[in-house]
């Protein structure tokens, strides 16, 4: 038994390590940042470590900071590389091949730079990389960047990239191609560098791409797109537009006319301050519109902003302004999200004066008998401060009295309640805003909700009967109301008998109450009855009359 229970100890304790040992090998454990020269030797921190967050390669003047040949592949943590300093940079083969956590890659030192094959391989996080080098950029190798998941790009003008060559690594000949392989989510490409054969073996997912004045040799298999993916935007008679035709694709030329001229298809006949629908045609495919006014702060439409229809040359955006005045004169560029590429010009917008008044219109829309309190919908221009009903009285209704509903056009909807003492009033309504009491107002008739009050006898029913005669005693009658009908009453010879739901039976069908009501018919002979009916805010008022014969039974 002591044996038995030994044995279960000890593979408690085992499990227990083990268990403590994976928790903490799974705590992240915090990474730290590193700064290293050209003085430093990077063969000494070039051995995976998961510590490492950030790196900072400093060249210092007149040397070269020389990266090793998989020096610093397989940094699970690192998230940034850059490259800064007044040296030269060398990236050796597969240098920073698979860092699976790698984000950012800046290059921005002041001295050359040469990159050589697979430096940059497998990184598939990479999401932004920058190059803003002083000296030259050499790109030598196959798949120097490869698999990155970066969806634009900007090659510089001092970007080379080497074919054909001997690898002095190796020390034997490569084709130098498919240098951004596999950079499947790259959507915009910026080139002011000349590309030769295979530089994006795989480019099906690009859809803007912009050469400047720099570039004067494009490879036909440089960019690999397909027919139609993607438009070029480029120079005439450049290579640009030879490569737009190799590839048939779309080419826009950035140095036509057509391109620079933003037009308005119409005088966007509109009223000043209220919203109007202006459409635009631009050149191309941008990917916003800027409109600036001396009269207005600028204005940014995105696509989102816009409706937006394919035309011959481009596009048509159609988008909501508010004239602020008569002629108002907009400065409109387009931008491409392609580095600088913007096309810019002036267009006019002509609008008419607003003679809409402040108080735009008035309704009810609850209404309510005398002495309730009925709701009223006032609709405003822009957001006043308060709003006033004037007759022979005043009242005057805040914002944070009424409720409220902001409307597309610039104007508000006031919910209000307005007591109804009347049976019809002449109101006008004015509108406060911070100048004060604005002079001009909107009439609105103000009418009573209209009761009614016709009665229905229906029917008669005996204790006892004989051929349909009355006979003196206690008798039901049945009469039909208006819904609203609170109290029935009965009048003969000053005398009052008042029915309610209480003292009565009653039933609502179809919008009318129906009253079973049981009245003594007491006095023999020809009878003769007023009948009066009221709601809960109203007097008695008379509806019909009763005229029956009672028989001594």
């Amino acid at each position: 038994m002591k044996r038995v229970v030994k044995r279960f100890t000890s593979v408690l304790l085992i499990f227990t390590l083990v268990m403590s040992m994976a928790s903490i090998m799974s705590f992240a454990a915090p990474t730290v940042d590193l700064t290293l020269t050209s003085s430093d030797d990077l063969r000494e921190y070039s051995y995976s470590n998961p510590l490492v967050g950030s790196i900072t390669f400093v060249a210092d003047k007149w040397t070269t900071l020389t990266i090793p040949q998989n020096g610093f592949s397989g940094f699970k943590n690192l998230k940034s590389v850059t490259f800064t300093g007044e040296g030269n940079v060398r990236i050796l083969p597969d240098a920073f091949y698979n860092n699976s956590a790698l984000e950012k890659i800046t290059f921005e030192n002041s001295g050359n730079l040469d990159i050589y094959r697979g430096s940059f391989s497998s990184c598939d996080e990479v999401n932004e990389l920058s190059f803003n080098v002083g000296g030259y950029i050499t790109i030598w190798g196959n798949r120097t960047f490869s698999h990155l998941n970066v969806k634009e790009l900007y090659l510089p003008s001092n970007m080379t990239f080497k074919g054909y060559y001997e690898d002095p690594y190796e020390n034997y000949w490569v084709n130098s191609s498919d240098h951004f392989d596999y950079c499947k989510k790259l959507e915009k490409l910026v080139v002011s560098c000349n590309l030769s054969e295979g530089n994006f073996s795989q480019g099906g997912n690009l859809r803007s791409i912009y050469f400047t004045k720099e570039v004067s040799e494009i490879d036909r298999d440089s960019v690999i797109v397909s027919a139609g993916s993607a438009t070029i935007y480029g120079y005439s008679d450049s290579a640009a537009e030879t490569f737009a035709e190799a590839r048939k694709c779309k080419f826009i030329p950035v140095d036509s006319a057509e391109f620079n001229t933003i037009t308005s298809t119409q005088s966007a006949y509109a009223t000043v301050g209220v919203p109007s629908a202006v459409t635009l045609s631009v050149a191309g495919f941008p990917e916003s519109l800027k409109l600036e006014s001396p009269l207005c702060s600028e204005v940014i439409f995105n696509r989102e902003d816009a409706e937006i229809v394919t035309s011959e040359t481009g596009e048509l955006w159609t988008v909501n302004l508010i004239p602020m005045s008569e002629a108002d004169t907009y400065t409109v560029t387009a931008d491409y999200g392609l580095a600088d590429l913007c096309a810019t010009d002036e267009i006019t917008i002509f609008a008419e004066e607003d003679t809409t008044p402040p108080v735009i219109s008035v309704e009810t829309a609850t209404p309510a008998v005398m002495g309730e309190y009925a709701k009223v919908n006032v609709n405003v221009k822009g957001s006043p401060e308060a709003i006033r009903f004037v007759d022979d009285n005043v009242t005057t209704i805040a914002r944070e009295d009424a409720v409220i509903t902001e409307n597309d056009d610039n104007t508000e909807t006031w919910e209000v309640n307005l007591l109804v003492n009347q049976n019809e009033q002449q109101l006008t309504v004015y509108a406060k805003d911070e100048t004060g009491w604005l002079t001009q107002g909107t009439a609105f008739t103000f009418k009573a909700k209209v009761i009614d009050y016709s009665t229905e006898i229906s029917d008669f029913a005996f204790e006892e009967s004989l051929d349909g005669v009355i006979y003196n005693g206690m008798n039901e009658i049945t009469l039909t109301t208006a819904n609203g009908i609170s109290k029935v009453q009965f009048m003969k010879n000053g005398n009052t008998w008042t029915y309610t739901e209480d003292s009565a039976e009653v039933i609502e069908i179809d919008g009318r109450k129906y009253w079973t009501i049981r009245m003594n018919f007491w006095t023999l002979g020809d009878q003769s009855y007023d009948i009066r009916v009221r709601t809960p805010k109203t007097t008695f008022e008379f509806s019909q009359k009763l005229d029956v014969t009672v028989y001594s039974r």
